[in-house]
This record gives structure tokens, C-alpha cells and sequence, in this order.
């Protein structure tokens, strides 16, 4: 039983030293705390990331938080939707394990994970969403999905 983030951290710092870190596919961030948290992230060991955005506007907007990016794979994607196909398929294709969501609509971002020429999510397979959550009220985290 996991009872916190703490916890969690220690359990998967252990799975990253048996396994290697993750690769993890961000998806049209635009510089808030979804690529905050990203960089925060790979800085302490737990993913390596790549991101499928505009890179010029990565750019900028690493630069005006004087973040330095520059051992960060960019993929340059124009549109939310061109980063979306593109990330999709790096995790078809398995260069990514996760993806995670940044600044495009969860309508389209799921639309294209679903599209079946993408061949992501195989008719009669299972396609769901986590979200970790810690209360007060409750002694230890809770595991939510859409399944």
C-alpha cells in the first residue's frame, strides 16, 4: 500500500534503477506548469522526455523563465493536432512508454489516440486515464481511472 508521493517517488526511483528511465512524449506544451513539472521531472532522474510542439515557442518561453532546455528533444510540430499524430506515433511505435497531455484539448488529444489509422488502441483493446490523488482525508493515495 502506498500511503504518498514520497513513497511512490522511492518506488519508482527503485524501478528506474532496475529498468532505466522512461521516455515520456509531451504533447504541445506552451510553457506552463505542465513543461515545468516535465523539466522538474527529468532533472530528477525520473523520465527521459521528448516534446512534440512548436520549438521556437518551447523556445521562448524557456528562455523567459530562464529554463535551459537545450538537452531536450523537440520534435517541431506547428499544430496541436500535428504534435498529437506525431506523438501518437512515437508510442505506436514505442519510442515513447507515456504520454502526457499539455495544452491540447482532451477531445482532440483523445480523438487522434482513437483515430484507427493510427492503429494506437487495437479494436477491442482497453484505452484509460489515471490520475494520482493525495487528501488529507484519507490515509493513502488514491489511484483514479476512467475503466
Amino acid at each position: 500500500m502506498i500511503t504518498s508521493f514520497a513513497e511512490l517517488a522511492e518506488k519508482t526511483r527503485a524501478k528506474i534503477a532496475e529498468k532505466g528511465k522512461p521516455v515520456m512524449g509531451i504533447v504541445f506544451p506552451r510553457g506552463g506548469k505542465c513543461f515545468e513539472a516535465t523539466l522538474q521531472a527529468a532533472a530528477d532522474g525520473y523520465i527521459k522526455p521528448i516534446v512534440f510542439g512548436p520549438k521556437t515557442e518551447i523556445e521562448l518561453a524557456a528562455s523567459q523563465k530562464n529554463i535551459d532546455i537545450s538537452g531536450l528533444e523537440i520534435s517541431n510540430c506547428t499544430t496541436m493536432s500535428g504534435a498529437t499524430v506525431k506523438a501518437v506515433e512515437a508510442a505506436k511505435n514505442k519510442k515513447v512508454q507515456f504520454l502526457l497531455k499539455g495544452s491540447v484539448g482532451a477531445r482532440e488529444f483523445i480523438d487522434n489516440l482513437l483515430l484507427p489509422e493510427t492503429g494506437f488502441v487495437r479494436k477491442g483493446h482497453l484505452l484509460a486515464h489515471v490520475s494520482v490523488i493525495r487528501t488529507p482525508r484519507y490515509h493513502k493515495l488514491m489511484f483514479l481511472t476512467d475503466a
